[in-house]
């Protein structure tokens, strides 16, 4: 496998360039290795062209703001109906923080 033949932070450095999570320079020095690698650059159009099929399989949907709001505030409905909040006194905290048993002896 070619990824075996390369130094291990080159194939990392691949999948960073290809999600567009690094920095001008760094992205400068993938596309250097990519030219002047061949075992890089095979790589690199592997990988590629693998996320191009995914690409395909998974729709890229962006939510609207509106309906980005609606999902968080049903979830947060839903959150409290199955895990209802008890509030509590600050007398009643204090007594169960005192009841608790630190240390058994």
């Amino acid at each position: 496998m070619i990824e075996n033949s390369l130094p291990n932070s080159v194939p990392a450095l691949i999948n960073a360039y290809l999600d567009g999570n690094l920095s001008l320079k760094k992205r400068e020095e993938v596309e250097s290795l990519i030219a002047t690698n061949e075992m890089a650059g095979e790589l690199f159009r592997s990988k590629s062209e693998a996320k191009g099929r995914l690409r395909v399989l998974v729709p890229n949907k962006k939510l609207s703001k509106e309906s980005l709001e609606l999902i968080k505030s049903e979830l947060r409905d839903s959150t409290k109906d199955l895990f209802p909040e008890e509030k509590k006194s600050l007398g009643k905290k204090l007594a169960d923080i005192l009841d608790t048993t630190i240390f058994e002896f």
